[in-house]
């Protein structure tokens, strides 16, 4: 067969080569004679970028020498006289300084009694305050939350004397009291969230000499790395500081980043790695050509493989103690890749002209071709019913632009008949090019049922084109969400929504998908519902129920009019999960065999163990709550207790089950659950079950 090129392709290729051959003459005179002054450069950049980046260290850790001199100026000055006389207006100025320094961890004064009152930034940013009281009876320590969940993990407590925390014994208060001025302590672990950091101290002496307390500054050492990612260096520069010991304390990290990067595990407690240890070898190899250099402080350049990088070392602020060195390591491509950019930019612009007069060869054969090819193109989408690219031929061939527009009412058409089938079901008849038949085929899917909680009572108020506008709105955002996570959607059943996931798609996560849409939909409609209020619309609650199954999905109906669907037992059990959230005062409820398969994706709790209305089998129902550590430890604790507590009212330990719910419902007032059971157990306090009671709650005898 011989080979045949259109006339398109065969300029295309004669000004191809020509271009390749012109750009690369270009390309190879300019680049020889610019390598060696680009390299020239490289030293004096690498030395301003270095010390730029030691500077704004440097200026990032004196914000907190300037926060103690001032609190020395308003508060602990010679003539303070203790620190529970003016402890609101105290902690008041302290949490100022917290908020004009989002660098600080914490501020806060012991005195010399061991005494001690602290203000803390927390992990979600809330504010929290600290109080260490040292009685005749024991420490008193105190916590006083901006964010109620803390409490959990911080509580109120009394310690005896020899245990209790004393500040005078910390590795901070010692420091002060023996440099006797402003000064930094080396990195120690911080008594309160067990990670490291370092503080800076200020001691505070009476007129006579005497100690009468220390105030200090935490400056987290994760909060030094969070810092290194935002300092403006190169694209790809490494930068790193370390102590007198060769201890990394900070790499550029984000705060999603693991910790592990940074610290390493030693037994319950995090140490700092060395340069040797951070990972990455390019730090270790830097750190000992910076030794091994004769000029420790000049830029110097090293190769690892076929990288080369340039490296530069620098002292940051080694007053008051505080010994640190700043490094910095940069690829050769972010110091020369601007030149080099600069020198493709001005080939590029010398071959313009090259560029346009192909163009301009080639214009004629495109005005046919690329119709044409467009055209086909659009053709094989529709053949898999992707029908949402909208095109227009814009040709000036007549011929072309009538099958355009004899296209685009076919794609009209197929758009309109999408509204009423599943997209994917006519997807997969054509691609397996198969008619539509009635039958239905045995398949594992989870089934999704929603319902508006007393819509027949607000219907009733009303009036129908409003309501009608509200239900548009609300079924957009379930049935987007629901094909969004590729679900398909059944049908709508008055206010209610039936779908399914896994058919005729085969999904081997459908649970997973399923769920996923369900909080989607939750979190969307909440947003939904709080518009409504504010415009004097009733609000909707809706309840949502999910199962797994093994159900008949197929095609029901008769010949001439179908209906994809499913039908089978799964299917009623579904709608008894939707219908359940009712009696339980929750949203989406679960079912065992959903969330066997995902459970470790999401975070869900045990509702009950239930035997649905026509079902002698119990089951264990789940709230599902969030997706899996996307909760506070505050609630994740309390679904904990509320787990604890049901177990205990399945073993009919009544009274101790009963202080389970009651401990939730003080820190959650408004759990349906909780109350639920706690009826129960109050009940069955009164009049016990009958013997063999095995703890299901049966609906069919209700």
């Amino acid at each position: 067969m011989k080979l045949k090129l259109s006339i398109r392709n065969t300029i295309i290729l004669f000004n191809a080569l020509l271009i390749c051959v012109t750009g690369g003459t270009i390309i190879l005179v300019y680049s020889s004679r610019s390598e060696a002054s680009i390299y020239a450069l490289s030293n004096n950049l690498m030395r301003e970028i270095s010390k730029a980046a030691v500077n704004k260290t440097a200026t990032y850790l004196e914000p907190a020498e300037r926060a103690l001199q001032d609190l020395g100026q308003h508060f602990f000055h010679p003539g303070f006289k203790g620190f529970r006389e003016n402890r609101p207006l105290e902690m008041d100025y302290l949490r100022t300084v917290l908020v004009a320094n989002p660098e600080f961890r914490a501020v806060y004064f012991a005195d010399d009694s061991g005494n001690l009152f602290m203000q803390r930034r927390m992990p979600d940013g809330s504010m929290t305050q600290r109080f260490v009281d040292r009685k005749a009876t024991g420490v008193q320590i105190s916590w006083i939350h901006d964010n109620p969940s803390y409490y959990a993990d911080y509580p109120n407590e009394l310690d005896s004397l020899d245990q209790g925390y004393d500040p005078r014994q910390r590795l901070w208060f010692q420091v002060a009291q023996k440099q006797k001025t402003i000064a930094w302590t080396e990195v120690y672990v911080f008594a309160t969230d067990k990670m490291p950091g370092l503080s800076c101290v200020l001691p505070v002496f009476q007129k006579d000499g005497q100690l009468t307390g220390v105030c200090s500054v935490d400056i987290g050492i994760l909060d030094l790395s969070f810092f290194l990612k935002n300092l403006a260096t190169t694209a790809h520069a490494k930068s790193f500081l370390l102590d007198s010991r060769r201890r990394v304390l900070g790499l550029p990290m984000l705060p999603s980043d693991s910790i592990e990067t940074l610290f390493q595990r030693k037994g319950d407690e995090l140490d700092l790695r060395t340069v040797d240890q951070v990972g990455d070898p390019i730090y270790a190899e830097a750190y000992r050509q910076f030794l091994a250099s004769g000029s420790p402080r000049a830029p110097f350049a090293f190769s690892m493989g076929s990288s080369r990088y340039f490296g530069s070392f620098a002292s940051v602020s080694a007053n008051r103690g505080l010994d640190l060195i700043f490094g910095l390591v940069l690829p050769d491509d972010d110091l020369t890749g601007a030149v080099k950019k600069n020198s493709w930019i001005a080939i590029g612009i010398s071959l313009l002209m090259l560029v346009v007069a192909v163009f301009l060869s080639i214009f004629l054969s495109q005005a046919i071709a690329n119709p044409m090819r467009m055209l086909i193109q659009e053709m094989d989408k529709v053949k898999d019913f992707v029908l949402e690219t909208d095109w227009d031929a814009n040709t000036i061939i007549q011929e072309i632009d009538t099958m355009n527009d004899s296209f685009s009412l076919m794609k009209q058409g197929l758009k309109n008949f999408r509204k009423y089938v599943p997209a994917d079901l006519v997807q997969e008849l054509i691609k397996m090019d198969k008619d539509a038949t009635l039958g239905g085929e045995r398949r594992e899917l989870t089934m999704f049922f929603s319902d508006i909680a007393n819509f027949t009572a607000i219907s009733e108020r009303v009036p129908p084109e409003e309501l009608v506008a509200s239900l548009c709105d609300y079924f957009a955002i379930i049935s987007k969400t629901i094909v969004g996570a590729q679900g398909t959607l059944d049908k709508y059943i008055g206010d209610s929504v039936m779908a399914f996931w896994g058919a005729p798609l085969p999904l081997e996560d459908h649970a997973y998908r399923a769920c996923r849409a369900a909080l989607t939909i939750r979190a969307d409609l909440q947003v939904l519902f709080l518009q409504w209020e504010n415009q004097g619309k009733p609000r909707l609650n809706t309840r949502i129920g999910l199962h797994t199954d093994e159900v008949i999905v197929g095609n029901m109906g008769y010949e001439s009019r179908m209906n994809y669907t499913v039908i089978g037992d799964g299917v009623n059990v579904a709608s008894r999960m939707e219908g359940l959230n009712k009696f339980y005062g929750t949203e989406i409820l679960i079912s065992d065999s959903v969330y066997r398969q995902v459970k470790d994706r999401f975070e869900c709790r045990q509702v009950d163990l239930v035997a649905v209305k026509g079902r002698t089998a119990a089951i264990p129902i789940y709230e599902l709550v969030a997706v899996r550590d996307n909760i506070s430890p505050g609630l994740k604790k309390l679904i904990q207790y509320y787990e604890k507590g049901l177990a205990l009212y399945i073993e009919q330990n009544w009274s101790l089950a009963k202080k389970h719910f009651l401990q939730v419902l003080k820190y959650r007032p408004a759990d349906g659950p909780s109350k639920t059971l706690l009826e129960r157990c109050d009940r069955f306090l009164a009049t016990p079950p009958p013997p063999g009671w095995d703890g299901v709650n049966r609906f069919d005898e209700k």
